[in-house]
């Protein structure tokens, strides 16, 4: 995990403000929250046996009505309910063959993701939202999860037209023959993942990690590492960017695989004709990675990241990816536009491929990218912008050996005599931070790439370090 820390309070008032909790100064009503403990780890309902089962509270929660009124059984749900646990450290709780099914605004808090897990135990989805409900779960793992041969879409967990937030979830091993998101399906909802981390599940086709389609996107401090999809976002896959908010910021992005297109993120804009057939907003916005590291990721096209929208990459680091085409990224599309900004794509097989649209590249650094020739497919155009490539074929400002230290922590420092130092234009990263969070600029001027060095220490350091 990234970072396990974790504030309840916050997450609740996000999620209150997603459902529509607070209206506006002068609302007074709250709604009737009921704590429903869960004290067993069967997957039944029965209602002589005294416990209260999770299944049995989640229906508690659904249809706000009691499981019994036995002693131990669960109680009623109200408007808005919370479901805890009173069970034993890392307890597994296995599903009987049939989700989890949940239609209101609810919220599960585990143990932490080593101390609860849920496994669908390869028989059916682990989870299912329903249209209209309002879903955090905290402290989790959800893993297991397989679709059987009538269901299409989503192993592990089903958002259809919710609000779902996971807050230090695990989402692992799920597996889907049929369909897009193997991990996670969000369809017409909004899906936000913090300090999570999504590894190891499978699509039949598109984002083997998650798959989203026609909603907003979320994904801070989050871990996507080793899914596979069949077809096209082996980590990541969203679709229709032109329409909806998509943020993937302080993350890591790693040997995810697709076989076709976007080994760790696939993005898809809707084409003009179907938006409007379908009355679609256009974002105010591209889809923006920040501070994010993509690296290890393999596909066809895209390796790191397969492009067909509009999208901005800001200070992130994109290391050891491989495709055919644009190792690192793969934009294409008539009307669509890459902006990459203090970033650093290195030693990818191809670093930047750009086909029939448009790419900002600015105070970053493509080098190292396979045989010459290879860090871009063509020159970049453009005044006022300062890069540096290795080999001559992006067209930047600087063309030479990057002196860069291999990747740790997620950034290729930048060694002692390397030509990135100060050479970048200041505002364009002026009151930014670099990778890590640090501030920048720092010295005479901003670093070029995802790293700047912070402190007068550096300046001696680096060089004595890459002797």
């Amino acid at each position: 995990m990234i970072n396990a820390h974790r504030s309840l309070p916050l997450i609740l008032l996000l999620l209150g403000l997603a459902a529509g909790w607070l209206i506006g100064p002068y609302t007074t009503t709250a709604a009737r929250t009921t704590n429903i403990v869960v004290d067993s780890d069967l997957d039944i309902i029965d209602n002589t046996d005294g416990v209260c089962t999770l299944r049995e509270a989640v229906t508690a929660a659904n249809e706000d009505i009691a499981s019994s009124t036995l002693a131990g059984e669960c109680p009623a749900g109200t408007e808005e309910d919370i479901i805890v646990f009173d069970l034993p450290a890392e307890t597994t709780i296995t599903l009987g063959g049939f989700p989890l099914t949940i239609s209101k605004t609810v919220t599960i808090i585990g143990g932490g993701a080593d101390g609860l897990t849920i496994d669908a135990d390869q028989r059916n989805r682990v989870l299912q939202i329903k249209p209209g409900a309002v879903v955090t779960l905290t402290g989790m793992t959800l893993m297991g999860g397989k679709n059987p041969s009538d269901i299409v879409n989503a192993a592990g967990i089903l958002n259809e037209q919710g609000v779902l937030l996971l807050d230090d979830v695990v989402v692992s091993d799920n597996v889907l023959t049929a369909g897009n998101g193997g991990g996670i399906h969000s369809l017409d909802g909004s899906l936000t993942l913090l300090n999570s981390v999504v590894r190891d599940n499978t699509a039949a086709g598109d984002g083997g990690g998650i798959f989203s389609r026609t909603g907003t996107v979320v994904i801070s401090n989050t871990i996507i590492a080793g899914n596979h999809a069949d077809d096209e976002g082996g980590g990541v896959h969203i679709n229709d960017t032109s329409a909806y908010a998509v943020t993937i910021v302080d993350s890591q992005i790693n040997a995810n695989t697709a076989v076709n297109e976007g080994g760790g993120v696939s993005l898809i804009r809707t084409s003009e004709a179907l938006r409007q057939k379908i009355v679609r907003p256009i974002a105010a916005d591209p889809a923006l990675i920040l501070r994010t590291t993509i690296w290890g990721n393999a596909s066809a096209s895209g390796g790191g990241i397969a492009n067909n929208g509009a999208l901005t990459v800001r200070t992130s680091t994109l290391s050891g990816n491989t495709a055919d085409l644009g190792g690192g990224i793969f934009s294409v599309g008539l009307g669509n536009k890459l902006t990459l900004v203090s970033s650093t794509l290195y030693e990818n097989t191809g670093g930047l491929h750009i086909e029939n649209s448009n790419a900002d590249v600015r105070n970053s650094i493509i080098a190292h990218d396979g045989a010459a020739g290879a860090d871009c497919n063509k020159a970049l155009t453009g005044s006022g912008r300062i890069n540096l490539d290795s080999d001559g074929s992006c067209g930047a400002t600087i063309t030479a050996d990057p002196r860069l230290a291999p990747l740790s922590n997620g950034i290729h420092l930048l060694y002692g005599d390397s030509p990135g130092w100060d050479a970048g234009v200041t505002a364009v990263c002026v009151d930014e931070t670099d990778g890590r969070g640090l501030a920048r600029p720092s010295g005479f001027g901003c670093d070029l790439g995802a790293f700047e060095r912070n402190t007068p220490l550096q300046h001696i350091m680096l060089p004595i370090l890459q002797r």
